[in-house]
């Protein structure tokens, strides 16, 4: 199997919970035993999509979404700089090469906004995802440390 049956397009409503379920299942894997909050998700893809309805991809084959990314600007003190916040490619999908194209079209759309700057933070763990960034020319600047409050 190849990319080229997949087609890549903007989201719509009706991809909701399809992305609900592979965030669920993205959550799963790269913090186990940690709550999901869907309805919380929910909002924050739809306030995206409000925002700029080009930020969030969906990857579709035969009427089937199959994986998306969602990115946005954000402006601090060192500038402007874009986020992918979260890329997903189902399990029968991968190794296809759809993650980076999902990758590529997000920095594409982020680049022509005028960004020279782009964050993605991935899970420790997740090896595959470090793997790829590691490949699309992403590398290590810092440090996210979490503790767990009684």
């Amino acid at each position: 199997m190849d990319t080229e049956r997949i087609t890549i397009r903007n989201f719509k409503h009706s991809d909701l919970e399809k992305l609900v379920e592979f965030k669920k299942e993205s959550t799963g894997v790269s913090f186990p035993g940690r709550d999901f909050n869907e309805e919380s998700f929910r909002r924050e893809l739809l306030n995206r999509y409000s925002g700029d309805p080009e930020s969030i991809k969906v990857a579709e084959m035969d009427g089937r979404v199959v994986g998306y990314v969602y990115f946005k600007i954000t402006e601090t003190a060192f500038g402007r700089s874009g986020v992918i916040n979260h890329v997903f490619v189902d399990e029968e999908y991968r190794k296809i090469g759809l993650g980076q194209k999902l990758m590529g079209i997000a920095e594409d759309y982020l680049k022509s906004r005028g960004l020279k700057r782009i964050r993605v933070t991935i899970t420790k763990t997740n090896e595959p995802s470090l793997r790829m960034c590691r490949r699309l020319g992403y590398s290590e600047k810092r440090v996210v440390m979490e503790k767990e409050l009684d």
